[in-house]
């Protein structure tokens, strides 16, 4: 039964990557490149705020039950996470419009792409909640119909231009009735009372965590679309939405899986087995890393708007920021479950300040270069972290608090 679930959820991770994949590649078909480099920033800008409802509402919830012996499929309250997910859908559409709109796009397509932000974070909630309860089947279902959607929207941008927009607006606007009405129809809100006293503080401490970071990992990308050219950042953003995000969507659809396998680990006190966890992920990170950039120099040639001369300044220092973050993300889950860290919320902001600093100093002094040798610079920063963290788990593990839990000071 068990390899049976895990077998259903990287199918229905598979299908999701590829529906995101295939989006993306109608889209660098049939755009120009200051279109697509203004895409770049709107799904950027989505994954930011998709990385801090989850934190918010999602996570919080399931670090807080970890700690006091609840399951996480006992600890999603579904009310939260809705609220959550309404206001983060709001305030992404709005600044995006906004930011566009001041940045000189046509409204017709700053009142698209902030749609498109907004419903991105809106459809995100519902498969998550199915996710994080165990309901893969469901979920997969829903990444079936937004995988054919995404071959629907390739397909047509071979025929018309400017089509992939709208029609991805649709299809997620109809996954996310259908995940909610899937919700409604099977889940019962079993999130305790004690526990909601609680998560409050923590959500907000995650939240806050992963804007600053979320922004560090996409702020390269802004800021060549602000100070550089478009054809800078239609690169960089290839080299993360064409050539990574295979892999690296997939392993962000199996997080989930990694953090409900690591809390049922807490809860039965395993120690051993949290850390082969981790182990397993960061093969898992390094490997998919390296299949997907020496497959994208195979097929990337076949777009006529594709310069690979242009792309491949980005793909190492990509590739290893990514399976850095990828890491030293799934560490401090780790840590947090064991048993918290005194100081690692202010050691990770020091880090995440550090990045933002260091890529726009190097964007901002030295181009494209500059950016490159910032992200490569903190990459080894963040696995020298990783491997210190990863070092101090089970050590003095014991029952704690949920109103403290992964809140350094």
């Amino acid at each position: 039964m068990r390899r049976l679930s895990s077998a259903t959820r990287i199918a229905d991770q598979v299908g999701w990557s590829a529906a995101f994949f295939l989006f993306n590649s109608a889209a660098l078909a049939s755009l120009n490149t200051a279109g697509f480099a203004a895409l770049a920033v709107a799904t950027a800008v989505a994954f930011i705020a998709i990385a801090m409802n989850r934190s918010f509402a999602l996570t919080s919830g399931v670090v807080a039950g970890a700690s006091v012996g609840v399951t996480s499929t006992e600890s999603v309250s579904i009310r939260r996470v809705y609220a959550s997910t309404a206001v983060f859908s709001l305030a992404t559409g709005a600044v995006m419009y906004v930011w566009l709109s001041l940045s000189g796009s046509a409204i017709g397509q700053a009142v698209e792409l902030a749609a498109l932000a907004a419903v991105m974070v809106a459809s995100d909630s519902p498969r998550q909640i199915l996710i994080v309860s165990g309901r893969y089947i469901q979920s997969l279902g829903l990444s079936i119909g937004y995988a054919v959607g995404g071959l629907l929207g390739f397909a047509l941008s071979q025929l018309w231009e400017n089509v992939s927009g709208v029609l991805w607006i649709a299809v997620l606007l109809v996954i996310a009735a259908l995940g909610a009405m899937l919700v409604a129809v099977g889940q019962r809100n079993r999130a305790r009372s004690h526990r909601a006293a609680h998560v409050g503080n923590l959500g907000a401490a995650l939240a806050l965590e992963a804007a600053y970071y979320g922004l560090a990992g996409q702020l390269g990308l802004i800021l060549l679309f602000a100070l550089s050219s478009d054809a800078a950042t239609a690169s960089l953003r290839i080299s993360y939405a064409l050539v990574f995000a295979p892999a690296f969507s997939l392993l962000q659809g199996l997080m989930p899986i990694l953090v409900r396998k690591l809390s049922e680990s807490r809860v039965g006190e395993n120690v051993r087995q949290l850390r082969r966890l981790l182990v397993q992920w960061a093969l898992l990170t390094t490997s998919g890393a390296g299949v997907s950039a020496l497959l994208s120099l195979i097929w990337l040639p076949y777009f006529a708007a594709v310069n690979v001369s242009d792309l491949l300044p980005f793909l190492i220092p990509v590739g290893v920021s990514l399976v850095s973050s990828q890491i030293l993300e799934a560490v401090v889950l780790g840590k947090r479950i064991d048993s918290g860290t005194k100081g690692l919320h202010l050691q990770r902001s020091i880090l995440a300040g550090a990045d933002m600093a260091s890529q726009a100093a190097g964007v901002i002094f030295l181009g494209v270069p500059g950016l490159v040798a910032a992200i490569s610079l903190i990459s080894v920063v963040k696995l020298g972290l990783a491997m210190f963290y990863f070092s101090s788990i089970g050590r003095g593990s014991e029952p704690r608090d949920v109103s403290t839990a992964g809140i350094g000071t």
